[in-house]
């Protein structure tokens, strides 16, 4: 929100480029709404956060902390869904769009159109925004194969060039939490943090041009890094504005919504469930947040209002009930120093997007944490399947620097053994007849 509010002071007003045409007022009784909502949310999350600590850990997900194996047969699960998940995307995209025409005229949003809809195969290439980062970190515990790691990490950036570049963001979180998690003491230098600030920026403007170029371009901007500021003043100073414009409202007494206890659930219902939901609040696109200004193509603008404006009071009751649902769920698995913690990653990145929309019940944040539930249970199954038959045991992956000859014999002869192969030692071992025959033969 304070990163949000930084963005919308910064003067200068425009629908295409700012994403509103009229700065939204800021009254007291409206900023007091706000704030009041919000500390309210963070007592909430911080008393269920504690309270998930206090749970025991479970036995078989313990076992992922000392457990090299574990840990690759999920990111071996978790590579496979990802890759399986893109290559079915891309094949799509080839037969019904030219991908060369899209790169040359900077339209990758043309691409993004020729995905599949709804929940199916295509899904599945959301898993990139896991196999990345937990490759990356598996290999530097020496764990995972560089190869496979640099093939998951161009799945994600297919991935955010097409579609997805939140998927970029989730990534970087996973990866900084599993890390973290597993080095203690870690301290981050300042330079490592404006390194990867630049370097995440550079990453974001190559995307944005990529994809909306052709947008800019028609509204006078011509500077790739230009756009992608214009893109994240609007992508990070909208949430405020309708914050506080609706918030203004409501201590107003101008906006209004009721509610209703039973069809208020519709706020935390899945989004990929095919049903017909009631708007109890404005109902028209245009009224959607009363009086607040705001570009038409920009729909997630505020997790707090969108609730409210449909949904009143209830709704955003229910909605914090699922986030201290959510923090339960953190503070849990948030303790396991494995890819384990990839839970409490994935609902960290919830939290973090509250402030401009509510995650926890759309597609992408409960497929992300039903293939880190499936990649657990997978890892175990096959663990327990090579403990029975351990005939069909293969030789783990290491990165391991292979021993020389010589190395290896100086190595054994200092322990006080034979370097030799075993046959070698077997033929130079002399039995009494051997020797009794040898001194007949002299």
């Amino acid at each position: 929100m304070a990163v949000s509010f930084a963005m919308w002071v910064i003067p200068g007003q425009s629908e295409e480029l700012r994403g509103f045409a009229e700065r939204s007022t800021v009254g007291a009784g409206g900023a007091f709404v706000l704030a009041g909502w919000y500390a309210l949310c963070l007592v909430v999350i911080w008393a269920c956060i504690k309270l998930g600590t206090k749970v025991r850990t479970i036995g078989r997900f313990a076992a992922f902390d000392h457990s090299p194996s574990l840990e690759r047969s999920f990111f071996w699960f978790i590579s496979i869904v990802a890759s399986v998940g893109m290559v079915y995307c891309l094949v799509h995209i080839a037969l019904n769009v030219s991908i060369i025409d899209a790169i040359q005229n900077q339209t990758f949003n043309n691409l993004a159109h020729a995905l599949p809809e709804g929940t199916g195969i295509s899904t599945l290439r959301y898993a990139t925004a896991l196999a990345a980062p937990v490759g990356v970190y598996l290999w530097q515990r020496k764990n995972a194969p560089l190869p496979v790691v640099l093939w998951n990490v161009l799945l994600l950036l297919a991935n955010v060039a097409l579609a997805s570049r939140l998927s970029l963001i989730l990534a970087l979180l996973v990866y900084v939490f599993l890390f973290v998690r597993t080095n203690r003491g870690f301290r981050l230098k300042w330079w490592v943090a404006v390194i990867a600030f630049f370097a995440l920026f550079g990453g974001l403007t190559a995307f944005n041009y990529a994809r909306n170029a052709g947008y800019y371009e028609r509204h006078g901007v011509e500077n790739a890094m230009e756009m992608n500021a214009y893109q994240l003043a609007a992508y990070l100073g909208t949430p405020i504005q309708v914050s506080l414009g609706v918030a203004d409202q409501i201590s107003t007494g101008k906006l209004a919504v009721a509610g209703d206890p039973f069809l208020s659930l519709q706020a935390i219902a899945p989004t990929f469930v095919d049903f017909e939901k009631v708007n109890l609040g404005t109902g028209t696109k245009d009224e959607r947040y009363g009086s607040v200004s705001v570009a038409d193509n920009l729909t997630t603008n505020s997790a707090f209002a969108d609730t409210y404006v449909r949904y009143g009071w209830w709704g955003a009751t229910y909605t914090l009930l699922v986030l201290a649902l959510a923090a339960f769920g953190f503070g849990v698995f948030a303790r396991y120093r494995s890819v384990v913690s990839i839970f409490a990653a994935v609902l960290l990145y919830g939290f973090a997007e509250y402030w401009r929309i509510f995650l926890f019940n759309q597609g992408i944040l409960v497929f992300l944490l039903l293939v880190t539930a499936a990649g657990l249970i997978v890892s175990l199954a096959v663990k327990a399947a090579l403990d029975r038959w351990p005939q069909y045991r293969v030789r783990p992956f290491t990165l391991k620097r292979r021993e020389t000859r010589g190395t290896r014999a100086r190595t054994v002869q200092s322990a006080g053994g034979d370097s030799r192969p075993p046959s070698l030692r077997r033929a130079d071992t002399i039995n009494p007849s051997d020797s009794a025959d040898a001194s007949e033969r002299s």
